[in-house]
């Protein structure tokens, strides 16, 4: 039985709950959130399952997850895909341990390193200086981390980017099994991937042991629904993960949030699901297309996920566009990057949106008629020195400076730009005038005493 039927169930009980949540199922005050989302808000009651330890309802919805997934265990997340890259984290390496990770990472990666005591061996993805942005991960520099540090244990590695570029995960697969290591997919920007594979391929088909996606950022779920997946062949069991799992969830998970994710699958997996994602995409291309004709518009599109539509102006700067596209036509992306503007496309997002999208991008190409061609600067990223274990650095007594007087201290803080949620500064790492030059200079930062 789904677990919305088991739900709607007890629902049909009338069972008076002298239980947590302390609502009782009623509307006590004006909510956004309305009466329905109240019934259906239940503890762990009798009849209901545990998502920390499901048997029931959950569990049988998880098993329609590993054959939905080809997965060899599919579990639900309740906290995003954090939760997820935590658990799995967790569930994988150890005080001392090394871990080789992309320089790209999101922010809970470096609070894994953190949490687990783990030692970092950054790998600096490729970057593109024309976009100003982290593309796929750089083949060479990850095998020579590898080969340098024959005893880490685990890889991870964020794929597609937040901007959409891809890599070569299956390549990296075969690497990881040579050397023995353990394979993380942050795959949190590919949860569509499932349901249309010509967008991309899913991580754990093609040797990752492991990923976590996030079924809120395209697949039409709401914030923070996520899925954590281990591989048929997976090094990770799934007793590691759901023992690591049990240390940082809540004990009261959501059951209106595990609905929205057992809909939203059922949904994508459903012919009705099947035909918006393939009329989604088709406009994307179609639009993407017109967007390269566009005389001022240069579009990324080097092995990238449909789902991103990354542009920049060659007349006019990414901010200067973002105001005009948000005050003129009341469209805001996703990130505005120095010179970039990238716009996620999702389940929700329909012909009319983005024809709109396609219209106000027109427009600003007209306008960039009258414009000169604005200096377009290289960016590069800057390369990270970590000097202090993450876990040593966040417990270290601290003190607060001004940017400017933090140049070759080392950094017991964690700086994160929102979004795309990847740090410019991570704990432990030397602070150099590269990131003093793009950090907010009214704002103290912490360094180790």
């Amino acid at each position: 039985m789904s677990i919305l039927k088991k739900l709607l169930q007890l629902k049909k009980k009338k069972i008076s709950y002298y239980t947590t949540p302390s609502h009782a199922q009623t509307l006590p005050f004006k909510s956004v959130l309305g009466k329905n989302y109240y019934a259906i808000d239940l503890s762990e009651v009798d009849g209901l399952d545990n998502l920390n330890f499901p048997e029931t309802c959950i569990a049988d919805f998880e098993e329609k997850l590993k054959e939905i997934y080809d997965s060899g265990f599919s579990h639900i997340l309740t906290n995003g895909s954090t939760q997820g890259i935590l658990g799995l984290m967790l569930a994988t390496i150890k005080d001392g341990d090394k871990v080789i990770c992309t320089a790209n990472c999101h922010k809970s990666v470096h609070n894994g390193l953190v949490l687990t005591g783990a030692n970092p061996i950054w790998v600096e993805p490729n970057f593109d200086n024309e976009f100003g942005f982290y593309t796929s991960v750089n083949y060479q520099k990850l095998e020579a981390a590898i080969l340098e540090n024959t005893d880490a244990k685990c890889l991870i590695v964020t794929n597609p980017t937040y901007d959409g570029a891809m890599s070569d995960v299956a390549k990296i697969s075969r690497l990881c099994k040579e050397h023995d290591i353990t394979f993380i997919v942050d795959e949190a920007h590919g949860a569509l991937w499932n349901f249309d594979r010509t967008i991309g391929t899913p991580a754990i088909l093609v040797g990752a042991d492991a990923s976590v996606q996030s079924l809120h950022k395209t697949c039409g779920a709401v914030n923070p629904a996520a899925v954590v997946h281990l591989s048929l062949k997976s090094k990770i069991t799934k007793a590691q993960l759901m023992d690591a799992l049990n240390l940082i969830s809540t004990t009261s998970p959501s059951f209106a949030l595990m609905c929205n994710i057992e809909e939203t699958v059922n949904y994508l997996k459903s012919n009705k699901g099947q035909k918006n994602i393939e009329l989604l995409i088709n406009t994307i291309v179609k639009t993407i297309s017109k967007l390269k004709k566009l005389e001022y518009i240069r579009v990324f599109d080097k092995y990238n996920d449909l789902t991103r539509i990354a542009i920049k102006f060659t007349n006019l700067t990414a901010q200067e566009a973002s105001e005009i596209l948000y005050k003129k036509f009341k469209i805001e992306c996703e990130i505005q990057h120095k010179q970039t503007l990238t716009f996620v496309c999702g389940i929700g997002t329909t012909i009319k949106k983005i024809e709109k999208l396609y219209d106000a991008i027109k427009y600003l190409n007209k306008l960039s008629k009258r414009r000169m061609p604005i200096e377009q600067d290289e960016f590069s990223a800057i390369e990270k020195e970590i000097v202090k274990k993450p876990k040593e650095a966040f417990y270290a007594k601290y003190e607060e400076v001004l940017p400017t007087n933090a140049v070759g201290k080392i950094s017991a803080d964690l700086i994160t730009t929102y979004p795309p949620g990847i740090p410019v500064l991570t704990y432990g790492e030397r602070i150099s005038e590269e990131h003093i030059k793009i950090l907010n200079q009214d704002n103290k930062i912490r360094i180790v005493k």
